[in-house]
């Protein structure tokens, strides 16, 4: 999941209309990159292979173009992010491994922040 929005975000860097999309892209490369690296840290403490991730961006989202490809691009964060929520908390509130969970309970604020920021700008380019 994060590398699917690395690689959204790169796509709407250098294809988003709005200046504040591509902004706020350009945020959810960084941010979730960093998650990256901190779960690749903790799988190899946990001893647990890590496949490369895909990080390339849905083909309906690469064809878009103009406005409607911001459109396009904040509503996938926004479902992405929603169920990236649901999976953190089911993690943080019911895993096995104390490790686990205090990983997906320190991700969880980020997590909700990027979906109240995507949510608030997919009103802007859709109004």
């Amino acid at each position: 999941m994060n590398a699917s929005q690395i690689g959204m975000g790169r796509l709407a860097d250098g294809k988003g209309v709005e200046k504040t999309v591509r902004l706020f892209a350009r945020g959810m490369v960084t941010d979730h990159t960093e998650e990256n690296h901190r779960l690749a840290l903790l799988a190899k403490r946990l001893h647990m292979a890590v496949a490369p991730p895909e990080d390339e961006p849905p083909p309906e989202l690469v064809i878009a173009n103009g406005p409607e490809f911001d459109k396009q691009y904040l509503a996938l964060v926004v479902a992405g992010h929603a169920g990236m929520i649901a999976l953190f908390e089911g993690e943080a509130n019911n895993g096995q491994d104390a490790r686990l969970k205090h990983f997906a309970a320190s991700v969880l604020p980020s997590l909700r922040r990027h979906l109240s920021e995507a949510q608030t700008l997919a009103q802007r380019v859709s109004g």
